[in-house]
């Protein structure tokens, strides 16, 4: 005897079953699979299904959990390779006994197993941080986007499950926005400790999908930056990643986070912007399939030899606020350069860096394969973090910057730095020109 018994579906929620909170379903339907006339099968197993414990009527409020059919019966079911695999409703929840005795062909029963279990739970809705952000063309001006921004599903500090964090959880880890400005905190103190919640957050749009940005055909992307709480060691994060818009089956958690390094899959990856007050990159990391540019091919305006270009009162002045704009500029529908340039004070900033080639395009898809992928769209990512294993010394030490050895390590910068954190606000993306506008 077989008893087809949900434990639980969904966020763990129990379901069905002896001793089961019957009140946590709206409803359950039996199906009766037809019998299969195929006369080339002669294994027909059947196998008697038994399921105790099944509710007489719906529960209160039943579109608080499932979003079934008004009567709760499935309607159809697609072709799995018999003949005649039309099943049938043989019961509704007003119409259940207790027990239930049915007839199924045994290489059935999974199959039945997995469609109740795929039935969605509807949960409370995660409080996502709302952050307008601007979409511009040079004849519209530019158009206010309702999004928001998402944590990832891996944020260790925020107590709620993805999918269903609350206002306290983005607190708890260190993201707070006021009007268009993100500031994420890397270190948040909770019940006296100090905790490092190292957050990183998605765009978000108001269909509960990831923000595709395309940037491929002469658009820009600008953003106001206050990096000046950054020391040695710290990286502030501004950029895109090939993620899926769906988060490969839930955005609004999450889910779904690639980039070049291949954490979670790979996919390819553009760093607008990895900075702290005292040093900077801009890097595309291109992929072509699972093989990615791992290093890619940044322009740091240190190593190039402009070592006062960027610091604490240089030409572009880390203590105050100023605008980054990247402009990606395409020829004959594949990219041929990227262009940086930064506003501050009212006064245009060139000599940021131009990227014109990126490694072998055979290779890992070089800067061709990253204007494909900022064609196809690319999901904006910001973070903040440090690096234990190298200090951050591959942007800010040696020949990359100013900082000296010990100066990025993560116990110090707690220590001393423990309010360290980053603001991005006034994001606007499109046509080139059109993102800074009066």
């Amino acid at each position: 005897m077989l008893c087809l018994e949900l434990k639980s579906i969904g966020d763990g929620e129990p379901a069905k079953g002896p001793g089961g909170d019957l009140g946590s379903v709206a409803g359950w339907v039996i199906l009766e699979l037809s019998e299969y006339l195929d006369p080339t099968d002669q294994t027909i197993v059947e196998q008697k299904l038994y399921c105790p414990s099944m509710p007489r009527s719906p529960p209160k409020a039943p579109e608080a959990y499932f979003k079934l059919p008004a009567d709760y019966g499935f309607r159809q079911m697609h072709d799995v390779g018999h003949k005649r695999s039309k099943p049938q409703v043989l019961a509704t929840p007003a119409t259940l006994s207790n027990s239930y005795s049915m007839s199924f062909k045994l290489s059935f029963i999974s199959l039945v197993a997995s469609l109740l279990a795929s039935i969605p739970v509807a949960q409370a809705a995660e409080e996502h941080p709302l952050l307008p952000t601007w979409k511009c063309t040079t004849s519209g001006g530019c158009l206010q986007q309702n999004t928001s921004v998402v944590l990832d599903q891996d944020s260790r500090y925020a107590k709620g499950a993805a999918g269903s964090r609350t206002a306290a959880d983005y607190t708890a880890m260190g993201v707070a926005t006021s009007g268009n400005a993100l500031t994420m905190y890397h270190y948040v103190k909770t019940n006296g400790v100090l905790n490092a919640a190292s957050p990183r957050v998605y765009l978000l749009g108001d269909d509960g999908k990831y923000v595709l940005m395309n940037l491929l055909s002469n658009q820009e992307l600008s953003v106001d930056v206050d990096l000046s709480a950054l020391p040695c060691g710290e990286n502030g994060a501004f950029y895109l990643s090939e993620m899926a818009a769906d988060g490969k089956g839930n955005a609004a958690a999450g889910n779904g986070y690639c980039d070049a390094q291949c954490q979670g899959y790979c996919c390819n990856e553009m760093d607008i912007l990895e900075a702290n007050s005292m040093a900077t990159a801009m890097t595309p990391h291109p992929c072509n399939g699972n093989n990615c540019d791992k290093g890619g091919c940044g322009y740091n305006p240190y190593a190039s030899g402009q070592r006062n270009f960027w610091a604490p009162g240089g030409t572009v002045d880390t203590r105050k606020p100023f605008t980054v704009v990247t402009q990606f500029m395409a020829s004959g529908g594949r990219l041929s350069q990227i262009t940086r340039k930064y506003i501050q004070n009212g006064r245009e900033i060139g000599g940021g860096g131009t990227i014109s080639s990126c490694g072998s395009e055979g290779s890992t898809g070089g800067l061709a394969g990253m204007g494909q992928a900022l064609g196809r769209g690319m999901v904006l990512a910001m973070s903040i973090w440090n690096d234990a294993a190298q200090e951050m010394a591959w942007l800010d030490a040696g020949n990359n910057g100013p900082c000296q050895a010990g100066q990025g390590t993560p116990s110090v910068i707690q220590s001393q730095h423990s309010d360290t954190h980053v603001v991005f606000s006034n994001i606007r993306w499109g046509d080139v020109g059109s993102t800074t506008k009066g």
